[in-house]
């Protein structure tokens, strides 16, 4: 079972899945670039940075999940499971009880504890990813973890951190997400909101972090529940939150609900290819300050690369909004449904494939309409295609074959207006992406037709004999 990133990181290297870098290597864009040049060779291995410049001692893990192989052993399922696979086994292990962690005494994070002028945040190796960036930015991999001030549920949520000075950084984070909506009770008491950022944790609680879960729900229980086992938390002295045992690094503060105190933020190369803002126009967001760094020895710092696809982050982005979008469709109780697909080239979270088997008119119309108002699709989902159940949803060749076959815009296509938008949605205007709308390709043979068009195969005892003479046609592999 991997318990940490370290468990990973041993697990990928055994099975040749990790590479060691040892020649110095400079925070400021050369490790992304190295990163980048790395994942374009289909993926290419997870990389370890031993030596990041000016960060004695503090190691630098990136490309860690750009490959379905990887994702497996994250996971813990078969390494030869393709996408589709894993996000299957996700919905049958979050179909059971969610596990909650279970809070311990001791962790390997607390081997080093810094406070007041030990504070300071250049001293990890905190990359700036893009020409283009606002700053350094210890977002990408790192989980924000707070509290409800009414209901005492846990938070863990993905949201992006710009270094702002030695001990505060400026934190993006989206107008109705589950932290926003704490924030503003928060603001409402008049009180700071106690937080916790997360930096190298076992991997399925970073892709936990980054799901649409239901409000109320927390990360750590949907974690438990993929892993068959708690994740094993501290209960901190500080700020009352819990964090990860086994960590290998935790920034301790608060963060200030009053919006004049907010900093600048942005512009940052997002997971869409673009960046979030125009350059030179930073957002002003909540600032996080930082009290207490808490590490383990030889701490190793986790970063995900964003920009155009594929990169890790539009791997386990569209592991999690496939399954994620699978169990909201199971809960609806919406029969048929053969698998889901969200494109990793499709940024992995705007375009989603689904292959239903139809039982009744309008079957495939409900899907889609499902889809676009389900917990995981009614947020940054654009686009949304159905197949009939003889098109494997992660068989993009098959895919293409349907809708360029079975798909008549009249009848097939439908946009819904005045959804929920993506505020990092390079289609929309900068100003205007509160509210979006839906794409919905039906591209399925109805269900009604008395006379459906005749598929075109091949005979079956005839495949069976070509398939036993295949090797003396002087064929070496199998068909």
């Amino acid at each position: 079972m991997i318990n940490d990133l370290r468990d990973f990181i041993n697990e990928s290297e055994k099975k040749g899945e990790l590479k060691r870098i040892r020649a110095e290597v400079d925070w400021d864009l050369e490790l992304s670039h190295v990163c980048k040049l790395n994942e374009a060779r289909g993926g290419g291995q997870a990389l370890l940075f031993e030596n990041v410049k000016g960060s004695k001692g503090v190691s630098v893990l990136g490309s860690a999940l750009t490959t379905e192989k990887r994702l497996a052993i994250s996971l813990g399922v078969p390494d030869n499971y393709r996408l589709c696979q894993q996000a299957r086994e996700w919905v049958k292990l979050t179909s059971k009880e969610n596990i909650p962690p279970v809070i311990v005494s001791e962790g390997p994070v607390m081997e080093n504890v810094l406070e007041g002028d030990r504070v300071d945040l250049f001293s990890l190796p905190v990359p700036r990813f893009a020409p283009l960036d606002g700053g350094r930015y210890i977002g990408t991999a790192v989980s924000i973890v707070t509290q409800d001030p009414d209901a005492g549920w846990t938070n863990v949520g993905t949201y992006r951190m710009q270094l702002t000075d030695r001990n505060h950084s400026a934190i993006q984070i989206h107008h109705g997400k589950h932290a926003d909506l704490m924030l503003d009770r928060y603001r409402e008491l008049g009180k700071p909101m106690p937080a916790a950022a997360i930096i190298g944790t076992a991997p399925i609680l970073f892709i936990m972090s980054s799901t649409t879960a239901p409000w109320g729900v927390c990360e750590y229980d949907l974690a438990g529940a993929i892993r068959g086992a708690p994740i094993e938390v501290l209960k901190s002295d500080l700020t009352g939150l819990l964090i990860p045992a086994a960590a290998e690094i935790v920034l301790e503060g608060e963060i200030n609900p009053d919006r004049s105190t907010y900093g600048r933020e942005g512009p940052f190369g997002e997971y869409t290819g673009y960046y979030s803002a125009k350059a030179g126009k930073e957002y002003l967001e909540p600032v996080f300050h930082v009290k207490r760094i808490l590490h383990r020895n030889n701490p190793i710092f986790w970063v995900t690369t964003t920009g155009q696809p594929i990169t890790d982050i539009h791997m386990f982005g569209a592991l999690q909004i496939s399954a994620s979008i699978w169990s909201d469709l199971r809960d609806m109780r919406i029969p048929g449904i053969q698998s889901v697909y969200s494109l990793p080239e499709g940024c992995g979270r705007l375009t989603v494939v689904v292959s239903v088997k139809q039982r009744y008119p309008g079957h495939s119309t409900q899907v889609g309409h499902a889809i676009a108002g389900s917990t995981s699709g009614h947020y940054r989902l654009k686009n949304i295609i159905i197949v009939d159940d003889d098109i494997p949803a992660d068989d993009l060749q098959k895919v293409w074959w349907a809708i360029s076959t079975r798909l008549e815009a009249k009848r097939s296509v439908h946009v819904l207006h005045g959804t929920r938008g993506g505020p990092l949605d390079p289609a929309v205007h900068i100003e205007d992406r509160d509210v979006g709308s839906k794409l919905i390709l039906d591209a399925t043979i109805p269900f009604h037709w008395d006379r459906k068009p005749l598929l075109t195969r091949m005979d079956d005892a005839m495949l069976e004999r070509v398939r036993k003479r295949w090797a003396e046609y002087g064929f070496d592999d199998n068909p």
